[in-house]
């Protein structure tokens, strides 16, 4: 039996769905780029956006469903779920129940990255792709020259959730697949060979600054160079080991991308997640973008967080 020229009879699993419309999305995305016209690029960026978030949906539905569930259940679930899969097998996944919402989009990139190593190197690109959906869905604006790196973001970050959820490119790209597989690649490339030659550049500078300098005078640089420090602009930030001059004072930090709104019950409540915005260093001013962190390999992990979870498993 067929449908509309469909031969599904049955309906979709909330991976399927999410990952067949993802894919809608994204080759939409790629079509509409293409086309150098204002309002078709403004289209490829709702497009590259709308693949993000369900791509990544698909992603959390994959491991459990229970992850898609918005409100106040979902600020739990996460651990629970953890905790139930850690060290166990053959434990079959939640059904999910109903239509309810489904959490934020940058919420579920978030808990994506958490969950899924592939995800998380192109976490930034994804974000990246959701504001651009944001500003031209809601201000039918988007920066001029920028839906190349939009959908190019996007590109990857569909693809590492592609390789999650065990498909393959051509399935997901159909004839563009090797096209859209070795522009990834050039892509991915290029970030890392960027984020080095700061690295390179940072870690000479450090050189030309302490070799030679008895260890006093190297301390009483380096408080210098932290009393001289400024604000970076993000709303919550940790510090960690450059990857320049090896000095623990680099500070990684993210942007909050939150909202408030109804849920369910009429109850207001706040829905979002936190965008990586980079790498600051004030010893070396190494400065990498979100993407360079996650490019490089450098744990994003707040300890913090990490101690919560340790914690929570060890009860």
């Amino acid at each position: 039996m067929t449908t509309n020229g469909c031969s599904e009879t049955r309906p979709a699993s909330d991976v399927e769905r999410l990952y067949l419309a993802s894919r809608y999305h994204a080759r939409a995305a790629q079509k509409m780029a293409q086309v150098a016209d204002q309002f078709a690029n403004l289209d490829a960026a709702v497009h590259a956006g709308t693949a993000v978030e369900l791509m990544a949906k698909a992603v959390l539905a994959d491991l459990d469903p229970r992850l898609l569930v918005e409100g106040a259940p979902a600020q739990h679930v996460l651990l629970d779920v953890l905790a139930e899969h850690h060290g166990a097998t053959g434990i079959a996944p939640a059904k999910s129940k109903g239509r309810a919402r489904t959490v934020n989009a940058s919420m579920a990139v978030e808990l994506a990255a958490r969950l899924r190593a592939e995800c998380r190197p192109h976490s930034s690109a994804a974000h990246a792709a959701l504001d651009a959906r944001n500003a031209a869905a809601h201000s039918a604006d988007l920066e001029p020259n920028t839906i190349g790196m939009v959908v190019d973001g996007m590109a990857a970050y569909t693809a590492a959730g592609v390789e999650t959820l065990r498909r393959n490119s051509k399935d997901f790209w159909g004839v563009l697949s090797n096209e859209m597989t070795a522009r990834i690649s050039e892509r991915q490339q290029a970030i890392v060979a960027d984020a080095e030659q700061k690295v390179a550049t940072a870690t000479a500078y450090h050189a030309q600054l302490f070799d030679g300098l008895p260890e006093e005078s190297q301390a009483a640089l380096t408080r210098l160079l932290l009393d001289r420090t400024t604000y970076t602009g993000g709303d919550y930030s940790w510090t960690v080991n450059c990857p320049a001059c090896g000095h623990d004072d680099a500070e990684l930090s993210w942007v909050a991308d939150f909202d408030v709104e109804r849920d369910g019950d009429g109850e207001w409540v706040a829905v979002g997640g936190m965008a990586l915005l980079g790498l600051t260093c004030p010893i070396c001013g190494l400065e990498l973008e979100g993407e360079e962190v996650e490019a490089l390999g450098i744990d994003t992990v707040d300890p913090r967080d990490a101690d919560d979870e340790y914690d929570r498993h060890e009860r």
